[in-house]
């Protein structure tokens, strides 16, 4: 359920911006055929279905360019965990036999007998 959680995170933002692109246009559409049957309906005049068009036309890049920008932080979320992943798992083979990763234990008092670099 948690492995490889970048790669699902990744694959998780790829949906939302198809999800929220397909959305915004299909939204966008029902819309501007409502709005110009109406418009159609009460003699709205050629002007004013031409501006319904454009509208929908703004509607949809807006749609699709908000759907990008939104799935952007979660993708790149997830790409910064599985190249952290690799970061780690490579650290672990390369690291000396024996040794395992851990948060360093620091001492109360300094230890001159360490060496200085």
């Amino acid at each position: 359920m948690f492995e490889n959680i970048g790669k699902k995170l990744m694959g998780l933002a790829k949906f939302i911006c198809w999800l929220g692109i397909i959305a915004s246009v299909g939204f966008a559409l029902v819309y501007t055929v409502i709005s110009i049957v109406s418009l159609v309906k009460y003699d709205g005049g050629v002007g004013r279905i031409l501006l319904q068009i454009l509208l929908m036309i703004l509607e949809m890049a807006a749609g699709v360019l908000a759907s990008w920008l939104t799935s952007l932080g979660l993708y790149a979320f997830g790409q910064l965990v599985d190249d952290t992943s690799r970061a780690r798992a490579v650290l672990e083979r390369t690291a000396a036999p024996g040794y395992t990763m851990q948060q360093p234990t620091y001492q109360s008092q300094p230890n001159y007998n360490a060496p200085r670099y």
